[in-house]
């Protein structure tokens, strides 16, 4: 046997690392403990829940013909306005047709309504200045006991007529959805347009100019 054939049959050399002690596997990832996956699912089920009672409790999806109904813009410039006769603060009764020839703001409000307290000073200021000129402000309080009306009156020295809407039967005649709204008639008794929010003195003046031309 030739020196390359020994080479050829001989064993290879041993290899050091198979008799080096096994490095141990990498441990197995734990699962999560068995109380966790308890207060997860009962989490979920409360969330669950309260979905449910939330969408059970929720109004139905009003009638879309029913809303437009009810809504302000049933109205457009140049409408009638609704005709009505309420009765005021003092124990005076008023209808459109008593003040017709008159330019008015018909203005829907509470005394728990913040906007509304803010725009009476302005109003006032603006009542005082033209209602020598044909200019009328109506101030509709909705669904409140006369007390605290005659209250809100004396505090901000309102000289307007206060109009008592207890049963809530002209803020519907006119569509009020929220408070303040304001309705502007012209001196024929037509809507000339409708505001929902906080009005100023000059965003007032606006709309008074408006339903004069």
């Amino acid at each position: 046997m030739t020196i390359d054939d020994e080479q050829r049959f001989s064993p290879p050399p041993s290899d050091e690392s198979e008799n080096s002690p096994e490095e141990p596997l990498p441990a197995a990832r734990s699962a999560p403990p068995l109380a966790l996956w308890i207060l997860l699912i009962l989490g979920l089920a409360a969330v669950s829940i309260g979905i449910r009672l939330l969408i059970a409790d929720a109004p139905n999806a009003p009638d879309p013909s029913a809303v437009r109904a009810s809504s302000i813009y049933r109205f457009t410039s140049g409408d009638p306005a609704p005709d009505f006769t309420v009765r005021t603060l003092d124990g005076q009764t008023l209808s459109l047709k008593d003040i017709k020839g008159q330019t008015v703001m018909v203005n829907f409000w509470a005394t728990w309504c913040p906007p509304c307290r803010s725009e009476m000073p302005d109003m006032e200021r603006l009542y005082q200045e033209r209602k020598d000129d044909g200019v009328q402000i109506l101030a509709v309080n909705l669904q409140e006991a006369p007390e605290p009306v005659s209250r809100f009156v004396e505090q901000y020295n309102l000289t307007f007529p206060i109009v008592m809407d207890t049963s809530g039967e002209m803020s519907q005649l006119f569509g009020v959805q929220s408070l303040p709204t304001s309705c502007f008639i012209d001196k024929e008794g037509k809507i000339s347009g409708f505001h929902v929010g906080a009005l100023n003195k000059s965003a007032i003046e606006r709309r008074i100019a408006q339903a004069l031309d």
